[in-house]
């Protein structure tokens, strides 16, 4: 398995996921996807989207979302520390 180095701000967006989905915490992980491995539905991903942005102080455009698709960690991960 790769090893990836755990930011403050991932460890913050995977707390997020997990408490916004009510898992376990360690559940989420990088290279899962928040819809399909985790259950999150549209409101769920907006939820967590939303708790990013007033816990992290950054923006995330309503498009980007699904451009380019958060929805896998990797990819939220990508664009937390592109901020």
């Amino acid at each position: 398995t790769r090893s990836i180095k755990m930011t403050t701000d991932v460890e913050i967006a995977i707390r997020a996921i997990e408490q916004q989905l009510g898992l376990d915490p360690n559940t989420v992980e990088p290279g899962g996807d928040i819809i399909k491995d985790y259950g999150a539905d549209s409101l769920d991903m907006v939820e967590i989207v939303m708790t990013l942005e007033e816990q992290l102080d950054i923006e995330v455009p309503d498009d980007s979302v699904t451009e380019l698709e958060l929805h896998k960690v990797d990819n939220l991960i990508k664009f937390i520390d592109s901020q």
